[in-house]
């Protein structure tokens, strides 16, 4: 048996009339946020996310409240990677 080569691609579903890299990296991080601001316990996504974003998903996660685990795309690190973001649990203290 043969097996199928890596032929996986990635783009937008939807064309953007702006096609500016700034713009998809910012629609990327939007939806992101929109999630982080909902509290989601845990974010999965089908899709994986630009790597250069990462920094900003790192920002992200420190105001959100949230760890990320990033992991590189086989064949296209630097390129894309997956990522899970897991919302902290809040450290309560008893103040007097």
């Amino acid at each position: 048996m043969v097996e199928p080569e890596n032929t996986a691609e990635f783009g937008c579903i939807v064309s953007f009339p702006d096609q500016s890299e700034a713009f998809v990296l910012g629609y990327e991080a939007g939806i992101l946020q929109h999630r982080m601001t909902l509290g989601e316990a845990v974010i999965e996504n089908d899709v994986p996310y630009h790597a250069i974003n990462r920094l900003l998903f790192e920002r992200m996660c420190t105001a959100f409240g949230y760890e990320a685990e990033f992991e590189p795309c086989d064949g296209f690190e630097g390129e894309w990677m997956t990522v899970v973001f897991t919302k902290r649990r809040a450290h309560l203290k008893v103040v007097k």
